[in-house]
């Protein structure tokens, strides 16, 4: 009885960890958007004329004129529409067929049966194979901090992975995706696994560009991410390990 509420509590522990990331990158997302926007208020629909958030976002329709949730004070000077940023070229659309895009990201993993953690940098080039599907080639370390004493270990991963923005907007996106790839690992992953496994994985994200004249974006989300081996190495060396990833990272256009 001890040991299943000593799991069940270790359990909520995790969730509120994992809760606790994403709050965090949500609220990094809008501290990004404020410093950014808060000299240039007229280019922001999430701001008002004063650069404070403007609360009427509930209300957005995603097609419609974002220019009427501006409310500017009597007091404060009109801009110039004349100046305004210049829009990202019609053949750079974030979401058009045949551009290409590459990444840098860091995510973090957390192991939901075992009190073990795995932290990962990748970096990605992707193309948009028709519009709003794109098809991303990831290379990166991970470093996996296991439970059994002594068995903390780093891997090269490699991954395929297939991207629906599913609501594509002018500066913001939201997206699931889902892939897999080949991870090698110094020890074995889990530590009663093997060197070699697969990392099947799937979730859900979004992207909101921070630049508009040379289109960055931030981007982030929530995987479940799978480490085993398929059996490879017999059904006795294949224990698996789930974990749910937080990630967050920078994409940038490439251009033709």
């Amino acid at each position: 009885m001890n040991v299943d509420v000593e799991n069940a509590t270790r359990k909520i522990m995790r969730c509120r960890r994992i809760v606790s990331e994403i709050t965090t990158i949500l609220f990094c997302i809008m501290i990004i958007e404020g410093n950014v926007f808060a000299n240039d208020a007229q280019t922001s629909p999430w701001l008002d004329a004063s650069g404070r958030m403007n609360i009427a976002l509930a209300t957005i329709d995603g097609d419609a004129d974002w220019s009427n949730l501006i409310t500017p004070h009597a007091d404060t000077p009109q801009a110039d529409t004349a100046q305004e940023t210049p829009a990202v070229p019609q053949n750079n659309r974030y979401n058009q067929a045949g551009s290409w895009r590459w990444a840098l990201y860091g995510s973090f993993a957390d192991d939901v049966n075992e009190d073990s953690n795995n932290y990962n940098l990748h970096y990605s080039a992707s193309k948009f194979f028709t519009d709003d599907f794109n098809m991303s080639f990831e290379l990166g370390g991970m470093y996996f901090d296991q439970d059994e004493p002594n068995h903390d270990t780093g891997g090269i991963n490699a991954n395929i992975l297939i991207r629906w923005h599913f609501v594509n907007r002018e500066k913001w996106s939201l997206y699931l995706d889902g892939g897999a790839g080949l991870l090698y690992v110094d020890k074995k992953v889990p530590y009663d696994g093997s060197n070699l496994n697969m990392t099947p994985q799937a979730g859900f994200g979004g992207s909101y560009q921070l630049d508009t004249e040379r289109d960055i974006r931030l981007f982030g989300g929530i995987r479940w991410h799978h480490v085993s081996n398929a059996n490879l190495a017999g059904s006795d060396e294949n224990p698996g390990r789930d974990s749910i990833m937080a990630y967050i990272g920078l994409d940038f256009p490439i251009k033709n």
